[in-house]
């Protein structure tokens, strides 16, 4: 190409004019480049660090949390201001061939409370009724420990009539008779609290069953029995050996029946003692887990860091991505995980029914025990409603799911989760569910169909900034319908400000640099264009075509003026990185403080800050995008002086 374009030649010619030109364009490229990568960077950090301020907004009533928010729902979608909400539902699913984590169960409710409040429910009071007691005449039903039911050769029994030292509760230390047993079969239970050759004791308390007349009496050392028990997490932990685990010892179907003889190997048949029913819901019970349906779970109030309640120990949180195409990925809490041995990739599988009721509220985190208060106590309400489904609920639907995240609730204070049934917690796409799916029923009266609870429902603006706009068109009519809207998050006005700021002046670096570029790429072009003009008459003269003239123009250019605009860009490349440092370095502030009041642990602060106060490079598509934008400003301002070449006569050039 050199040896016939005449331009090219000329340039080799001329160097110190060739060099103007390259060190023009390698100077243009590197200004413009260099502000344009630093808009880049800020923003995307400024971007980053918004998420510190994130916040979500969130409606409360009256009436509490379980107030059908559905009207208000419909109104907020209409705001300009809203870009985004999530409607959760609460489901019970139940593990197939998996136990749920919550062994340690404490969770009780009234049973007449429930016959109350669902008495046309038959089939929920026969569920409510045959739930584990904490004792044979309490009027409590527990919902998540569940009762045990296995073979065992009894050892020994002891009549205890003093309470151990410890403990704080006195109707634990009532005189009781315990038996110790030796488990040789299983029937059901958690694997953690009852398998084959264990070791265990039963506990009978007398008040509830007599003293002299015991039904215990004609229990006969080394015989093997049919037994039934229910573990309770204070009843283990008052023992003196707490090495054994203790169940309070349960009827099997009659409160006369407390056990059976049954000799070795020797199985009973559970049908003819009407155990089934009893069986199958102890099933349910101990696989029963809570679901919750969201879009995006950052998005959920209680993700965010400033409440500190959900916390990202692994992988990722169910996203809106998820919601959009459906993907069958679950979020669990991290005690489930542990206890059943599942990380991130692994699946489990869940059965989902229609039959869904509102039954209870709230559940609490409960803290750890210790020597002088074995009783766990709740430090931090998580606000939730309990859902119960029957077993016998129809239709129904099997979800495999691939875990994609574990989670915990407040990393940063010392709490046994294990102690509550938090740990029960998975959270799905909405859109795994069918929309119609609903709650049934609640214990609060007859609810309508779409029943949102206001506990369920979330929001987000388009911008933060909105907040006050948005509260003040909202208020008036939100509080008619005896709602209030909040806004869950850190106060991200000063960061705004300082954001604000930042951004005008890099904006403005870029338009001006931009402007810049444009106006020394038409002087290096009408320079080149000038320095050529005899080039151009020759050619003319020559009768070489318009399009030929353009295209030697153009090569010669391109060859002297790419490699000036890859190197300039690429300078500019690396030096904006120390000018978007100097500008993110005003958030430092404002950062640290954010940073610091998170509710996390320091060495994750220390990574935190430093995560959002290192500037990066953006992606080498960056670079090459503005090269080529630079090489296309380049081609048009060729293209016009061209043209305007070729209009003009051949000694009008020449005398020029």
């Amino acid at each position: 190409m050199g040896r016939k374009n005449v331009f090219i030649k000329s340039m080799l010619r001329q160097p110190i004019r060739a060099m103007l030109l390259v060190v023009l364009m390698a100077a243009a490229s590197f200004a413009f480049v260099m502000r344009a990568v630093e808009y880049i960077v800020v923003n995307d950090r400024i971007s980053e660090i918004s998420a510190l301020f994130q916040t979500v907004g969130v409606l409360s009533h009256r009436d509490g949390i379980t107030a059908d928010a559905s009207e208000a729902i419909e109104f907020i979608a209409e705001s300009p201001y809203v870009s985004f909400y999530d409607r959760r539902r609460g489901f019970e699913g139940t593990l197939v061939d998996m136990h749920n984590a919550y062994i340690e169960g404490s969770r009780y409710l009234r049973a007449s409370w429930v016959y109350r409040h669902f008495r046309d429910n038959f089939l929920l009071q026969e569920y409510i009724n045959l739930m584990p007691r904490l004792r044979p005449m309490d009027g409590f039903a527990g919902f998540v420990s569940g009762d045990s039911f296995f073979y065992g050769e009894l050892l020994y029994i002891e009549h205890i009539y003093q309470p151990p030292v410890r403990g704080p509760r006195n109707w634990v230390f009532t005189p009781h008779k315990l038996l110790t047993v030796q488990v040789d079969q299983v029937l059901q239970g958690y694997p953690e609290r009852l398998y084959e050759g264990q070791i265990l004791r039963l506990r009978m308390d007398f008040p509830y069953v007599g003293f002299g007349d015991s039904p215990l009496a004609n229990m006969e050392i080394g015989q093997r029995y049919f037994l039934k028990g229910t573990f309770y997490w204070m009843l283990d932990s008052m023992q003196l050996d707490s090495r054994i685990i203790t169940k309070y010892m349960q009827p099997l179907g009659d409160v006369d029946v407390w056990y059976i003889p049954v000799e070795p190997s020797e199985t009973v048949d559970t049908a003819a003692l009407g155990l089934c029913r009893q069986l199958e819901f102890a099933r349910h019970v101990q696989s029963a887990v809570h679901l919750r349906t969201t879009k995006d779970m950052a998005a959920m109030p209680s993700a965010q860091e400033d409440l500190g309640l959900l916390s990202l120990i692994d992988g990722r949180f169910v996203d809106m991505d998820d919601y959009l195409n459906a993907r069958p990925v679950v979020a669990i809490h991290r005690h489930f995980a542990q206890r059943r041995q599942i990380g991130v990739g692994d699946t489990i599988t869940i059965n989902v029914n229609a039959d869904q009721h509102l039954v209870y509220s709230p559940y609490y985190i409960i803290g750890n025990t210790s020597d002088t208060n074995p009783t766990p106590e709740p430090i931090m309400a998580f606000p939730e409603l309990g859902v119960l489904s029957i077993p016998d609920g129809y239709p129904s639907v099997t979800l495999v799911l691939e875990v994609v995240g574990i989670f915990d609730l407040i990393r940063w204070w010392p709490v046994n989760t294990g102690w509550s049934s938090i740990n029960k917690f998975m959270f799905i796409p909405d859109s795994l569910l069918s929309a119609d799916w609903g709650m049934q029923s609640a214990y609060f009266g007859d609810i309508a169909p779409g029943y949102a609870p206001v506990l369920w429902y979330s929001f987000m603006l388009n911008d933060p900034r909105d907040q006050v706009n948005f509260l003040w068109d909202t208020r008036e009519i939100l509080a008619d319908m005896g709602f209030r809207a909040s806004f869950v998050g850190r106060d991200g006005s000063g960061f705004w400000a300082a954001a604000d700021t930042i951004l005008m002046s890099t904006t403005l670096n870029v338009v001006m640099f931009s402007v810049l570029l444009i106006l020394v790429l038409v002087f290096t072009v009408a320079l080149f264009m000038w320095q050529r003009n005899r080039e151009y008459a020759i050619l003319r003269a020559l009768g070489c075509p318009a399009k030929s003239v353009f295209a030697q123009s153009t090569a010669a250019l391109l060859l002297f003026g790419l490699p000036a605009v890859a190197a300039g860009s690429a300078a500019g490349w690396f030096f904006s990185l120390r000018l978007a440092e100097d500008s993110i370095a005003g958030f430092g502030e404002i950062v640290t403080g954010a940073v610091t009041g998170a509710r996390i642990f320091s060495f994750e602060r220390d990574e935190l800050l430093a995560y959002y106060m290192e500037a990066a490079l953006p992606s080498v598509n960056w670079l090459i995008a503005l090269c080529a934008i630079i090489l296309a400003v380049v081609l048009v301002l060729v293209a016009i002086g061209s043209l305007r070449a070729a209009r003009r006569s051949i000694l009008e050039m020449l005398r020029r």
